[in-house]
């Protein structure tokens, strides 16, 4: 399969950062991170260490290969005590010094208004802050959802911690137990995830779409506001046709396929040829902008002509800014002469203005008038 093909409207969307990202486990187990499966195998052997019994272990590891995640979960996590749960938790994604990969890299870079994550760990919040110098990036999770619609309204730039954040081990969502309080006691959430998904276009990266906590708000969301919702995207190597049509049926994704066998880079390469596919659409966006910028010359150029008079100053500056070393002599010449006479006509009035009043004061009678540009005197 040959580089991704990004509809159009979808590019032109990100370009104008219309698009929020929402990143899966990819780029973390890139970057070094377990997957969730090896996070649950290293949590069994850490209930082995604590409760020693070779049959359970192995049960839970079959359990775990039959893909009972969010049982082995719970059950892994009931048995170790709050105290080393966290200390395991800690040791697993705080302990080894990893940084971005370079698939954060491209995702920070890339135009996107906000970040959707279900990972743990903090590496898209720093390549965030790498790229994005200057400009504040909010971090929320479950907990301080309320605070999220105020983001979403001022079109600031977050990351929206989907399962919590490492640094706050009671806001990571792991187990059954854990996922039924996300979605049937946390309404804020819920809505807030709502909000999120009507007002910017989505695309799905990084994630193979199975994670049950957005399977089912993604149906919540669908069911709620279909007919209304926007379409969303899904980044995905590899898929079936009827994953695909499923996917678009039942949630309104529709799946951008790319391929990776025999190639540990498709991603990242998928992520290129999106980067280059924006800034075709910028390049396109700014032609036409300059096209407008140089049709607005020609009337003003006329205009002066034909009335003997200056580009009025605050487009004149606007024309110079735009268009630059663009400008031939002639046209550079006609609006630095506008500049100059509004101006020098500016500090004239202005000048004026001071003798008339100061002379106003000195005969301690009579009143000044203003009317347009001139300032009268009355008797």
């Amino acid at each position: 399969m040959s580089k991704p093909r990004f509809p159009r409207s979808f590019v032109e969307e990100l370009a104008v950062g219309d698009v929020v990202a929402v990143v899966g486990s990819g780029p973390s187990v890139a970057a070094g991170y377990p997957s969730w499966e090896k996070l649950l195998d290293a949590m069994i052997q850490e209930c082995e260490n604590e409760a020693p019994g070779m049959a359970v272990t192995r049960e839970r590891r079959r359990e775990l290969r039959k893909g009972h995640l969010l049982e082995v979960a719970g059950e892994c996590t009931r048995l170790l005590s709050p105290a080393h749960y966290r200390r395991f938790m800690q040791k697993v994604f705080s302990g080894n010094a990893i940084g971005p990969h370079g698939l954060h890299e491209r995702l920070a870079s890339l135009p996107f208004s906000s970040f959707l994550t279900t990972n743990y760990d903090d590496l898209l919040e720093v390549a965030l802050r790498k790229h994005r110098v200057g400009q504040p990036v909010d971090v929320f999770s479950w907990k301080n959802v309320a605070m999220l619609a105020d983001a979403v309204q001022r079109r600031r730039c977050y990351v929206f911690k989907l399962h919590g954040e490492i640094g706050d081990i009671e806001s990571v969502v792991i187990s059954q137990q854990h996922y039924h309080d996300l979605l049937f006691r946390n309404e804020p959430y819920q809505t807030a995830l709502s909000q999120v998904l009507l007002s910017r276009t989505a695309l799905f990266v990084g994630y193979g779409l199975r994670d049950l906590d957005l399977l089912l708000a993604l149906g919540r969301h669908s069911t709620v506001f279909r007919g209304f919702s926007r379409t969303h995207y899904a980044l995905l190597p590899d898929v079936s046709g009827v994953l695909a049509r499923s996917f678009e049926a039942n949630f309104g994704i529709k799946v951008i396929p790319y391929s990776r066998k025999r190639n540990d880079n498709a991603l990242d390469e998928a992520l290129a040829a999106l980067t280059e596919a924006v800034e075709s659409a910028s390049s396109a966006r700014s032609a036409n902008n300059l096209q407008s910028v140089e049709h607005l010359l020609d009337v003003e150029r006329a205009f002066c002509t034909d009335m003997g008079t200056y580009i009025e100053a605050t487009r004149a500056r606007f024309l110079r800014h735009q268009l630059g070393l663009k400008l031939s002599a002639e046209d550079r010449d006609l609006i630095d002469r506008s500049i100059s006479y509004w101006e020098t006509l500016d500090t004239t009035r202005t000048h004026l203005e001071g003798q008339l009043r100061q002379r106003e004061r000195l005969a301690g009678c009579g009143k000044t008038v203003e009317f347009g540009n001139c300032i009268l005197r009355v008797a």
